[in-house]
């Protein structure tokens, strides 16, 4: 796809003359072996984390159903008891997480390795769909550290559940790869295509997001080739309709679940979905939440929304920015179509705000968004500096991509955090657990005085799910601190108090 990448000549002629070394650099395998080196330094303290919330649901259900009728009861929403699918039509996810239950058991660790390996995948497959569009490997190479470190996806690599958004992405990438290979020609053609399809087919399996490919592909033939004629041509669009059919079909089959599940009304198009984009494009921008806020006491929680507002309005000019085709011919177009795209689906949930872990899959196109604009900008203001002053604004770009970085590790770090205090929490719990309840039998009843947060928060499923996988089988009640005095005086043989101290 070499008409893919951009034209920078005019920026070539006005670089320092000690920048083809760094860009000679910048396009080395070093450079993304560095990349991948410093994500999982930043990401190897997941490893010793543990199993949080939703967890728990997804490995008793792994350890309680055979996997011939897992597989068919993954196809089969209709019951929820053997296979959770969390009101979602997510099939190849949960028969990933049963295999992966099959190898790892209950061993957190493992299944940690695979979340942070899948994002290093990710990162890898990034590295090369970036090459594609930016034609100077230094901004390349700044896309694609923008997806691996961005702390709004911390909580996505840190909590094992959110394996349905690293897998999902991962197929995405592979799928959009292989068409790229497609639309390059070539005695495999065929077979690029092909399987490009595939992919598309099972990355829809495992998320519904990954259905926003269906419009990134044709933008990609359409305007990132600069190509867009073509659009109004019929037959340029024979190539994509297996794509349309597919997306059609998972769009029907997910509206149906919703509606079987009664939850139909979560998500719906409406006013509130540019709200939603307003808060997505904000934390990308702007990735402190409202719990980051009062733990590093920045600033008071409450006007976290203002600044993350203005921090949307930061995002929307720059995408106007690139917008305007006299500056960069529809390579701009597409980079501000894609993560506007990617955003959509996950701007129609109305009960809820934005979460920073369906970032994830956008994060991918908002590298390109955000080097992009940087490029131009460079590229504006460079012209009229005398070289001297070149070298200057060099060191300060320079500076500041390290400034960005070190805040990018930091919010990383301080947003894992936050999962892995709460699964050590859960780790903590459970060992109390066992160790003050040892007399009660399998089939009793256990109320429970404040369990860990997490596993409570919308419902106790995962509080009862954590108790079967650890104890046994029990009847599980959670009870407040006035009604534990009154329980003691009538407990049965078979029934018990816990009382966790966190």
């Amino acid at each position: 796809m070499a008409g893919a990448k951009l034209p920078t000549r005019a920026m070539s002629e006005s670089r320092p003359s000690f920048f083809a070394l760094i860009e000679k650099f910048a396009d080395s395998w070093l450079v993304l072996a560095g990349i991948l080196l410093l994500t999982f330094g930043v990401y190897a303290r997941t490893l010793d984390g543990w199993f949080r919330a939703d967890d728990f649901w997804l490995l008793q259900s792994a350890r309680d159903t055979g996997l011939g009728r897992f597989i068919l009861e993954a196809f089969d929403f209709r019951d929820t008891d053997p296979v959770p699918q969390f009101p979602f039509y997510r099939p190849l996810y949960v028969i990933s997480f049963k295999i992966a239950h099959g190898l790892f058991g209950l061993n957190a660790m493992a299944y940690h390795a695979l979340s942070v390996s899948l994002h290093l995948g990710s990162v890898t497959l990034v590295w090369f769909i970036m090459r594609r569009f930016i034609s100077l490997p230094i901004a390349s190479a700044a896309a694609t550290a923008i997806f691996a470190l961005h702390p709004a996806y911390a909580g996505t690599v840190t909590w094992i559940a959110r394996g349905n958004m690293l897998m999902a992405t991962f197929v995405y990438l592979v799928t959009f790869l292989l068409f790229l290979k497609y639309t390059d020609g070539g005695r495999y053609q065929r077979a690029w295509y092909a399987a490009s399809v595939i992919g598309f087919a099972a990355a829809v399996l495992y998320h519904p997001i990954t259905v926003t490919l269906v419009v990134v592909l044709p933008a990609v033939v359409f305007l990132a080739k600069g190509r867009p004629e073509e659009a109004v041509r019929p037959r340029s669009w024979l190539p994509f309709v297996p794509f349309i059919l597919i997306a059609i079909a998972i769009t029907v089959l997910q509206v149906w679940v919703r509606r079987e599940y009664g939850v139909d009304q979560v998500f719906g198009f409406g006013w509130h979905q540019y709200t939603r984009y307003g808060e997505y494009l904000g934390i990308a921008a702007l990735p402190i939440l409202r719990r980051d806020w009062a733990d590093l006491h920045l600033v008071n929680p409450e006007y976290q929304q203002m600044v993350q507002g203005l921090a949307s309005v930061l995002m929307i000019a720059i995408g106007l920015f690139l917008l305007d085709r006299r500056r960069w011919p529809y390579v701009g177009v597409f980079a501000v179509l894609w993560l506007f795209t990617s955003l959509a689906p996950n701007s129609t949930a109305v009960v809820w705000a934005a979460i920073p872990a369906q970032l994830y899959l956008p994060g991918v196109s908002l590298g390109l968004f955000l080097v992009l604009a940087g490029q131009l900008i460079w590229g504006s203001i460079t012209p009229a500096l005398s070289e001297r002053a070149k070298h200057v604004a060099l060191g300060c770009v320079g500076a500041g991509a390290f400034v960005v970085v070190g805040l990018m590790i930091f919010g990383t770090v301080v947003h894992q955090g936050h999962t892995l205090d709460d699964s050590h929490e859960n780790e903590r719990f459970i060992a109390q657990l066992q160790e003050e309840v040892q007399g009660l039998e399998p089939g009793g009843t256990l109320y429970i005085l404040n369990p860990p947060f997490n596993l409570r928060v919308f419902s106790i499923d995962a509080l009862v799910s954590a108790v079967n996988l650890y104890l046994g089988e029990f009847e599980v009640f959670l009870i407040k601190p006035g009604e534990a005095d009154e329980l003691q005086a009538t407990l049965g043989p078979n029934e018990a108090i816990f009382r966790h101290r966190p």
